[in-house]
Parts: structure tokens; C-alpha cells; sequence
């Protein structure tokens, strides 16, 4: 898990993400990698963060093969974390930036709100940032 947290690449991130993600029947595994992907988000950088989330969308336009159907849903499942969490910090970071992005992958992340589990506090709190920016991008449109 300190390669993810002390990693400075997305794509490895999500190259991790792919090759390492199996079902651990006691969670242990996806509370780790949950902990270490949050602990690297909150240490990105603007361009940063606006690089990792291209790659975040790139992967899931790559879909994944070969993978059994309840890893892929795992890995999914972190992905669309990984993916909320990163826009949250862009919106951290730069509130406009993150809305183009948004707007411009709109049903991607409304996909991700949708299909992420709300395990905990954390994840409920970035859940209301990401619905705040939804709301925010859907209000600049009225203008």
C-alpha cells in the first residue's frame, strides 16, 4: 500500500489497482488500498490531479478483460471511488477546472456517485462534495 500512498504516477495507480485487486472475503485488502488511494489523493496537485483523472476515465473507456466477474466488480467499485475522490480534489484545488471536467464526463461520474458504496463517513462526505459540484456545474448552466 506505501507504493500507492508515496506514488506520484496515476497510471500506475490504476495499473496497481488492476493487477493487485481480488476479493478479500474479510475486506481487510479493500480497507487498505481505500486508506492508500485517499492518502494519495489528498497529496496531489492541481495538474496532477487533472492528469490522473484523464487517466482514471481513459481506463474505464479501456474497460478491463479477462478478469473474473467479482474482481472486476471490486476493481470497479474502487475505481469509482478513485475517481469521485480525485474530482473532489480538483474542486479543492480549482472549482472551475473541476466543473469543465465534469461537464465534459458528466455521465461518468454521475455513474460513479451512483454505483459507489457508501461504506463510511468518509465516503459519505465525499459523495456530498462531488453532489455539491454536480449542483454547482447544473446552477452555471441556467446562467
Amino acid at each position: 500500500m506505501d507504493i500507492i500512498r508515496n506514488c506520484r504516477n496515476g497510471a500506475l495507480v490504476m495499473q496497481l489497482i488492476k493487477e493487485h485487486l481480488f476479493v478479500d472475503k474479510e475486506h481487510i485488502f479493500m480497507e487498505k488500498i481505500t486508506q492508500a488511494l485517499n492518502d494519495f489523493v489528498n497529496s496531489l496537485e492541481l495538474s496532477q490531479a487533472r492528469i490522473i483523472l484523464d487517466e482514471i476515465l481513459l481506463s474505464v473507456e479501456n474497460g478491463s478483460h479477462g478478469k473474473d466477474p467479482a474482481s472486476l466488480q471490486i476493481q470497479r467499485s474502487v475505481v469509482n471511488k478513485f475517481g469521485v475522490c480525485v474530482l473532489v480534489r480538483l474542486a479543492d484545488l480549482d472549482r472551475r477546472v473541476a466543473t469543465e471536467v465534469f461537464s465534459d464526463k458528466c455521465s461518468f461520474f454521475l455513474n460513479c456517485m451512483q454505483a459507489c458504496n457508501l461504506e463510511s463517513l468518509a465516503d459519505i462526505s465525499k459523495m456530498v462534495c462531488a453532489l455539491n459540484l454536480l449542483m454547482t456545474f447544473y446552477r452555471a448552466l441556467d446562467y
